[in-house]
């Protein structure tokens, strides 16, 4: 899995997961629509220079009824000088309809399986001087999908996790983390049928 560095706003983080779709044969690339579950993530960077300490993180669920995204999660930003006696904390909520935009590539060899790609993204953090901004897939994203992925066996059910180093990971700077996502989306569509909304 390949990890792009993000784009920030307000603090925000946006770790880029892009992963290039396979192409199967004859496969067509086709939309699905009514998936139902979650999208989670969890993601920290610690800072660690000989001037700062500190951290931002954040933690999101995105719970998806009917291709409909809702996000909900919380935001920290710490830091602390070298030498003063306590840390600056700045904390902030995420919350409001989320954006969604769900791809799969049906394979016509086997039917039912194919590749994906799940486009999500969130508001930014609400806190005490900033307010929050719409979801917007230029901001923020996180993407899944593509043939660093298992198989995929069946597009009615999309399930899987992954941790991978933090986008902004820079030891010569100081800083280190992780991102954590985890998708399980299910739909009633039938595999292999190209449907619209």
């Amino acid at each position: 899995m390949s990890a792009h560095r993000p784009r920030t706003r307000n603090g925000v983080l946006a770790a880029l997961f892009l992963l290039a779709p396979v192409g199967a044969g004859n496969a067509q690339v086709g939309r699905y629509y009514n998936y139902s579950g979650t999208i989670s993530w969890k993601n920290r960077l610690d800072v660690s220079t000989s001037t700062v300490t500190g951290f931002l993180a954040d933690s999101v669920v995105v719970t998806v009824v009917r291709d409909k995204a809702t996000c909900s999660g919380t935001w920290i930003n710490t830091s602390k000088l070298i030498g003063s006696p306590s840390p600056q904390v700045e904390t902030g909520t995420i919350s409001g309809p989320g954006v969604l935009k769900i791809v799969v590539q049906p394979d016509h060899v086997t039917p039912g399986a194919g590749t994906f790609q799940i486009m999500v993204a969130c508001p930014t953090p609400a806190t005490a001087t900033a307010p929050s901004a719409p979801a917007d897939f230029a901001v923020n994203q996180v993407v899944i999908g593509g043939h660093e992925l298992p198989s995929v066996r069946d597009l009615a059910v999309l399930t899987g996790s992954n941790t991978i180093p933090h986008p902004d990971t820079d030891s010569v700077n100081g800083t280190t983390g992780t991102f954590t996502v985890t998708w399980h989306l299910t739909t009633t569509s039938a595999p292999g049928t190209k449907l619209r909304r």
